[in-house]
């Protein structure tokens, strides 16, 4: 038998366990308080004030997106960004200029001077489709290929893993 002792402290919530001894006896006292403690936790502990826990489905917000970006995307592809995430966070339909304007205002986000003009190039490119108007401005949406720019080209898929909803 090994009679080296060894000492083991585990403390989790209110419960402090610390055992010293040899090897063989450590691990079935571990084992068996453990058992006896440790699945009764949630009983001993609740009528404790519990820390806040960040939750794990807490939306990203803009600039902390933009903030994890390898490269600073130019000015008029900034503007497809906060499209995009107008729809994948924020679940709008569609977006117009003053959306886009609000969101990079509220994210401390620089856009282009001329944002109308943005947004036509984008068009135009087919990385936005145009489809209603709304407070007097034109309505647009994400295509798949303004889409797949973001998340791949800009980089947006890295940053966020497997929280990008489809």
């Amino acid at each position: 038998m090994n009679d080296e002792k060894v000492r083991i402290y585990i403390k989790k919530g209110p419960i402090e366990i610390e055992i010293e001894g040899e090897q063989g006896y450590v691990d079935s006292k571990i084992e068996e308080l453990g058992e006896k403690y440790f699945e009764k936790q949630s009983e001993l502990i609740e009528n404790e004030e519990e820390e806040p826990i960040e939750q794990p489905n807490k939306d990203w917000t803009a600039s902390e997106i933009y903030s994890k970006l390898d490269k600073e995307p130019a000015k008029i592809y900034r503007a497809l960004f906060l499209g995009w995430y107008l729809e994948k966070i924020d679940k709008k339909e569609d977006f117009n200029k003053i959306e886009i304007e609000d969101k990079a205002l509220k994210n401390k986000i620089e856009l282009g001077k001329n944002l109308s003009r943005d947004l036509n190039y984008l068009r135009e490119k087919g990385l936005l489709k145009e489809i209603d108007k709304r407070d007097g401005e034109p309505t647009y949406y994400l295509t798949r290929t303004g889409e797949n720019y973001v998340e791949e080209e800009i980089g947006i898929k890295e940053i966020m893993g497997g929280e990008i909803d489809g």
